[in-house]
């Protein structure tokens, strides 16, 4: 009876220490200790981001967008980044990162005035974010899949 415990309380410290090895702290377990340790997920750079018209948009639903550059500087969880001047104006977004998601809100000035509310998924090596993002504004209202490739 000793040994077999023994080796259940052995694989669980294994499972234990095998679940925090990728940096991040195990389910229930905290982890924002303020060890000073890097955040194990970075959406710092640049992406682009291409995608398409969804159902309920104002244009026909698979009708694409315009690729665009966004740069993003990430503190924390705290997300900012601009998009440049496309000729519409350029986007400044804002923004909170989780390990996985990003949700983010942007505004472009004149001439379409937009407000623009988002949410993305991480993928697991931290190339691609995808989702979906709704603008309203003097333009109308989008919404639009989209898909972001760091650069």
């Amino acid at each position: 009876m000793k040994g077999t415990m023994r080796t259940i309380m052995a694989s669980i410290a294994i499972a234990l220490i095998a679940a925090c090895s990728d940096g991040t702290a195990p389910s229930g377990g905290g982890g924002s200790g303020g060890g000073g340790g890097a955040t194990p997920y970075d959406f710092t750079g640049t992406w682009m981001i291409g995608g398409a018209h969804a159902a309920g948009s104002g244009l026909p639903a698979g009708t694409p967008i315009t690729p665009m550059l966004l740069t993003v500087t990430q503190t924390g969880d705290q997300v900012t980044g601009t998009v440049p001047d496309n000729g519409n104006g350029a986007i400044n977004v804002r923004g909170t990162a989780s390990p996985t998601d990003l949700s983010w809100t942007a505004t472009q000035g004149a001439p379409c005035n937009l407000t623009i509310r988002g949410r993305g998924t991480l993928n697991t090596d931290q190339t691609q974010f995808s989702g979906q993002y709704t603008a309203d504004g003097a333009c109308g209202h989008i919404v639009v899949d989209y898909i972001a490739i760091k650069q």
